[in-house]
Parts: structure tokens; C-alpha cells; sequence
């Protein structure tokens, strides 16, 4: 209790735009931390690596073997590249996809033949590819400024 008073003192004194800034690491270190993240330097250069925490005003990534410290004020941009999980959630959709369409084909149509059961798998786990893709499968990137 004593902490989240503290941290609403700090928002208070604090402009928008820190405060938007300070949400936005919350959001970054609660979702991706353990994850291969991209920064984004003002000088252009750009350090991928795995995300061990925010604190103390530095990034910490896992580069290789290597620890890494960016201080924040660095960087202007991060970005998160989907990986394998999001990958399997892709697949697992138009697999559901493909199911539902067929499905509701057999509940609508009891005579239906067998090519017009696959032609409908097909095209719900396409539909449902599509879907699962553009849901789970993207870039995220955050603006730090």
C-alpha cells in the first residue's frame, strides 16, 4: 500500500508525457519481460536481446552471454518480434477455423458429401489462418517519446 502511494506521488509530480512514458515501461517490463526485444537508440543503432528487467533507470538485456545495460533515456524505441507461442496460436486458429466451418456445414446440410465438407474445412482454416495471423502474429513496438 505504502508503494502504490509513493508511485502515485511520483505520477502527480511528474508531466503527461513522463507519466505516459512510465506506463508504457510497466506495460513493456509486465508483458515481455523474458522476451527477445529490439531497442531502438537516437543514434540509430538497434540492440536485440533478451529482457531481464527495467530498473534503475537502464534496460537489462541478456546479448548472447553478455549483460547489458541501455539506459532509458537512449532509447526512443522498442520493438517485439512474435515468436514460436504466437506461431502456434496462429496454426491452433485456423485449426479451429477449418473445424467450425465443416462443422456447421454437417449441422446445416446432413447430406452433405464429403468434398463439400473438405472445401469448407479449407476455407474456415484459411479464414481462420488469416485470422489467427493478423491477431496474434505482429510486431508490437513502443515509443518511448
Amino acid at each position: 500500500m505504502l508503494a502504490s502511494r509513493a508511485y502515485a506521488q511520483d505520477l502527480s509530480t511528474t508531466s503527461i508525457d513522463d507519466q505516459t512514458r512510465q506506463i508504457r515501461l510497466k506495460k513493456l517490463v509486465n508483458e515481455w519481460q523474458g522476451s527477445i526485444l529490439t531497442l531502438h537508440a537516437r543514434d540509430g543503432e538497434e540492440i536485440s536481446g533478451r529482457l531481464i528487467e527495467v530498473s534503475a533507470g537502464n534496460y537489462h538485456l541478456e546479448v548472447g552471454t553478455r549483460l547489458l545495460k541501455v539506459p532509458l533515456e537512449d532509447v526512443i524505441q522498442v520493438s517485439y518480434e512474435p515468436g514460436p507461442p504466437e506461431i502456434l496460436l496462429s496454426i491452433a486458429s485456423s485449426i479451429m477455423g477449418g473445424a467450425f466451418l465443416s462443422g456447421a456445414l454437417l449441422i446445416l446440410q446432413e447430406d452433405a458429401s464429403d468434398a463439400n465438407i473438405s472445401s469448407a474445412a479449407l476455407l474456415g482454416m484459411m479464414a481462420g489462418g488469416f485470422w489467427g495471423y493478423s491477431i496474434f502474429y505482429e510486431s508490437e513496438i513502443i515509443y518511448s517519446e
